[in-house]
């Protein structure tokens, strides 16, 4: 899940087009072809409510990301400015940007993922594959009194890293599953996904099971998988679940080891 912790565009440090383009690279060359079942579970069709995360990563070029990011960061800076923004309102702003772009909020499975290969990509020694399984992404607009929504878009770096306006004590708070060492790279490539794929709905709760509910979620994940065989053999792949309900969810139906002290895992 996203981290509870916003920030003004200001202290943001995006993506250069060279980072970028790197990021987009990396996923078209993980996922050499988006297979039919891969493109449901991302939704490309945009069929389910809020399945606005994942764009079509071989189609679409660097110049249409940047011209999505330039309007998705004009729309925050008009909800910070009008603030409260109902909620209403902005998740069909949202929609709406992603429609008339026919785009996602991320480069390519959402905006951790982006984080993580950014961190990771090409790294290790060898071609090696650390999947780590959250459960689903954040409310498209979570219920916050005292503070905006922070949106995301795609040339904004964000994810799995340290925040550095965070309070002291708080830096390591998403450490523990995304340790330094996996997000070295030496350990292998980090792919970070969500079992659930989509936003929550606007102003959802930010724990527990989500309303819309898990079908389909298994056979996408594994068509997640199966869509990385070109690139990487299921031996050069290792599985870590964030938290007790994607491991309940996955445990029935994919084969697990114990953890691997080299990773770090808890």
């Amino acid at each position: 899940m996203a981290p509870p912790v916003s920030k003004s565009p200001s202290d943001i440090d995006p993506y250069d087009r060279q980072e970028a383009q790197r990021i987009i690279e990396a996923y078209r060359e993980i996922f050499p072809r988006i297979t039919p079942e891969l493109a449901r579970y991302w939704d490309f069709g945009r069929t389910r409510p809020w399945g606005y995360l994942t764009p079509d990563f071989h189609r679409a070029t660097l110049s249409e990301y940047e011209a999505f990011s330039v309007a998705v960061e004009k729309l925050e800076g008009e909800a910070r400015k009008n603030h409260p923004m109902p909620a209403a309102e902005l998740a069909a702003r949202m929609i709406a940007l992603c429609e008339t772009h026919d785009l996602g909020f991320s480069f390519g499975i959402c905006p951790w993922t982006d984080h993580a290969l950014h961190r990771t990509y090409g790294k290790a020694t060898g071609r090696r594959l650390v999947v780590i399984v959250g459960h689903d992404w954040y409310p498209i607009v979570p219920k916050r009194v005292l503070e905006p929504h922070s949106l995301s878009w795609p040339m904004r770096q964000d994810g799995l890293h340290r925040i550095r306006e965070v309070l002291p004590g708080r830096a390591e708070r998403y450490f523990v599953a995304v340790t330094n060492p996996l997000l070295s790279g030496e350990l292998g490539t980090l792919l970070f996904v969500n079992i659930y794929p989509d936003y929550r709905e606007p102003e959802e709760r930010t724990t527990g099971k989500v309303r819309a509910g898990y079908d389909g979620c298994l056979e996408g994940f594994e068509a997640l998988l199966e869509a990385t065989r070109p690139h990487y053999r299921p031996n050069d792949v290792t599985i870590i679940s964030w938290g007790a309900m994607p491991w309940d969810l996955l445990k029935p139906r994919t084969p697990v080891n114990p953890p691997r002290d080299d990773y770090g895992s808890h």
